[in-house]
């Protein structure tokens, strides 16, 4: 967790040099900050790990990978939770990754853990 506000930085730093708004910056970088967390606390249960980031770009679309070794996570068998319940003890990272990204994609690679894949656009004003 203490490296979270590293992530932070080199992201801002990668999609600045990409020629990103900061407005989409801004929303990657919570997002992905978000999911590694997720990861640190779930994935990991608080204990060492590795996590990987990629980020690039191809015309409007801005893509993140964040890749770990921790045991496979299923999205779909996430236990269905009260929104009282979610709201007291969190629960609303998915969520909150789905809205500010475009597009999410999950990975999973078996023993070696998994890969997600977030995408951005940032579209040209009219």
């Amino acid at each position: 967790m203490a490296n979270l506000a590293r992530v932070r930085r080199w992201l801002d730093a990668a999609l600045s040099r990409l020629g990103v708004l900061e407005s989409i910056r801004s929303d990657l970088a919570l997002a992905v900050t978000e999911l590694c967390t997720n990861i640190i606390r779930h994935g990991y249960r608080g204990g060492p790990g590795t996590i990987e980031l990629s980020v690039s770009r191809a015309g409007d679309a801005i893509e993140v990978i964040v890749s770990d070794q921790a045991p496979v996570f299923e999205p779909s068998e996430r236990p269905k939770t009260d929104p009282v319940e979610v709201a007291r003890e969190g629960g609303y990272g998915i969520p909150l990754i789905k809205a500010l990204a475009d597009e999410i994609a999950h990975e999973p690679l078996g023993p070696r853990g998994n890969r997600v894949r977030l995408v951005k656009h940032q579209r040209s004003p009219a």
